[in-house]
């Protein structure tokens, strides 16, 4: 208190916050030290080290915090409130996702994230499973494979709404371009 005016370094109001603040504002037009690039890097890598995986994404601790912090605030329905169905889109959607980020570029181009949209059925595109999630579900297909990348293409948005649940490959079709894909060593990710 004496020597910063506030109860901590950290306080909003204490004099040396304020000092390395405006410092950062100054050298690198940031307010906070996290938002530093090499302090972004540094504390996944810490993450990554400490919890063996190799994407912060991976931690199970923080899926379960951010699943809480969720449920409390009305935001997502909870686990056991959820129907099987609804419970396998998730994992569909989270393995999509996760594939999306790790093979996007390569499958659809560079820019493939600037055609997603909603709202012109024309030129908007959306992600389509081929062998579509409901089918995917009755047929009990992990969802793994459903949300694999090979299992992915652009769709304009009207397409989509047309296809429905509608599956344009069959089960057999699926599992070989599923199995040829994993067994291309080229895309093994560590």
């Amino acid at each position: 208190m004496k020597s910063c005016g506030a109860p901590h370094n950290f306080s909003r109001n204490s004099s040396s916050r304020k000092l390395w603040e405006s410092e950062l504002m100054r050298k690198y037009n940031i307010i906070n030290v996290f938002q530093r690039n090499d302090v972004k890097i540094k504390i996944k890598n810490t993450l990554m080290e400490k919890y063996k995986v190799t994407h912060p994404s991976h931690i199970m601790e923080n899926y379960v915090k951010r699943r809480i912090i969720g449920e409390k605030l009305g935001i997502l329905i909870p686990l056991d409130e959820l129907t099987e169905f609804q419970i396998y889109k998730n994992n569909v959607v989270a393995f999509t996702q996760y594939n999306l980020r790790i093979f996007g570029e390569l499958y659809f181009g560079a820019k493939w994230k600037e055609l997603l949209g909603c709202k012109d059925v024309i030129h908007d595109y959306n992600i389509d499973h081929i062998y579509s999630q409901k089918n995917g579900f009755l047929n009990k297909i992990p969802p793994y494979i459903i949300g694999a990348i090979v299992n992915l293409r652009l769709l304009t948005f009207g397409e989509n709404l047309n296809k429905s649940s509608r599956c344009d490959i069959s089960i057999d079709e699926l599992y070989e371009k599923y199995y040829q894909f994993e067994s291309n060593t080229e895309h093994i990710i560590y």
